[in-house]
C-alpha cells in the first residue's frame, strides 16, 4: 500500500494527467508502456551478477503495482489497447489489469509468451474486453526470428508478441516489440564511434528490425489493405548513426521499408 503524505487530497490527482496529448483524439487509443521489470523473482532463482534482488521485495513490486495502475487510468487514461514491455509473465500482467479494473469498470484482460529472455521478461498485451475483442494472438516465430531474437541470437531477448484485434468492426494487427538494449557490450561508449565494432547490440537490433519488417510484408503481400501496427519500445533513434546510410540503415528506418531495406 501506498501512504499519502500528510495534507495530500486525493482530488488531487484529478488534475492528472501532467502531459499534454497532441494532436486531436482519435476513436480508439493504442499505445505502449514500458514497465519497467515488473515481475516477481521466484525464490529459488539463482543470483546473478547485476541482480538486485531488494528490489524485487512484495512490498516495492506492490508499491510499483499501484503506481503503474494509476498510471494506466490517470495518466494513460485507460486504453483501448496496451502493448508493455518488461512483465514477468501473464500473471503479474492480469494482477495489473485486475487493480485498475476494480476501481474504473474497464474490464482488461492480459496475454503474453515466454521469452528467451534470461530475467523472464515478456512483451505482452492488456487490452479491454468490453471495447475491442483480440481474435488470436501468437509469439512471432521462424528461423529469422530465432536468430534476431531466441537461443541462437548474440543476447537472447523478448521476442515479438502478434494480435489481430477487432476494433469498431475493423481488424488490425499489433507486433508489439522490445528490441535489444544499447547498454551493454560498450553500445553506449561506440555509439558515435566511427568504429561500428565497438557497436555491437546495434547490429542486432538490425537483425530484429529486418525481421519483424520481412513479417510485415509478408502480411501485406497476402492483404494489401491490411491495417498493420508495429510498436513497443525498440530502443533506438529515429535518425542513424555514424557509418549509416541515413535511408535505410539504421532499425527504425529498416522497419519503416525505406530505400528496400527489407523485402
Amino acid at each position: 500500500m501506498i501512504t499519502m503524505p500528510t495534507g495530500f487530497k486525493s482530488d488531487h490527482l484529478l488534475r492528472l494527467p501532467a502531459s499534454r496529448r497532441s494532436g486531436p483524439e482519435g476513436d480508439t487509443v493504442i499505445t505502449t508502456f514500458n514497465t519497467e521489470n515488473l515481475l516477481y523473482l521466484p525464490d529459488n532463482n539463482p543470483a546473478r551478477p547485476g541482480d538486485n534482488r531488494n528490489f524485487f521485495t512484495p512490498e516495492r513490486i506492490e508499491t510499483k503495482l499501484t503506481k503503474l495502475a494509476l498510471a494506466i487510468r490517470l495518466e494513460l487514461r485507460r486504453p483501448e489497447i496496451m502493448i508493455l514491455q518488461e512483465v514477468g509473465g501473464i500473471g503479474i500482467l492480469q494482477e495489473l489489469g485486475r487493480r485498475v479494473n476494480a476501481v474504473s469498470g474497464s474490464n482488461y484482460v492480459a496475454t503474453s509468451f515466454k521469452t528467451s529472455d534470461r530475467r523472464g521478461l515478456e512483451v505482452g498485451f492488456l487490452w479491454d474486453s468490453s471495447r475491442v475483442e483480440l481474435l488470436e494472438a501468437a509469439q512471432l516465430s521462424g528461423p529469422e526470428v530465432e536468430a534476431a531474437f531466441g537461443p541462437s541470437s548474440p543476447s537472447p531477448g523478448r521476442e515479438p508478441i502478434v494480435g489481430v484485434f477487432k476494433i469498431r468492426g475493423q481488424r488490425i494487427t499489433i507486433i508489439g516489440n522490445h528490441f535489444k538494449s544499447m547498454l551493454g557490450n560498450e553500445a553506449f561508449a561506440g555509439l558515435l564511434d566511427d568504429d561500428l565494432s565497438a557497436r555491437i547490440t546495434e547490429a542486432q537490433r538490425k537483425d530484429q528490425a529486418r525481421a519483424v519488417r520481412r513479417f510485415v510484408n509478408s502480411l501485406l503481400d497476402h492483404d494489401p489493405e491490411a491495417l498493420v501496427m508495429v510498436a513497443g519500445d525498440f530502443n533506438d533513434t529515429q535518425f542513424g548513426q555514424r557509418n549509416e546510410n541515413e535511408e535505410a540503415d539504421y532499425p527504425l528506418a529498416i522497419l519503416e521499408g525505406r530505400g528496400g531495406a527489407a523485402h
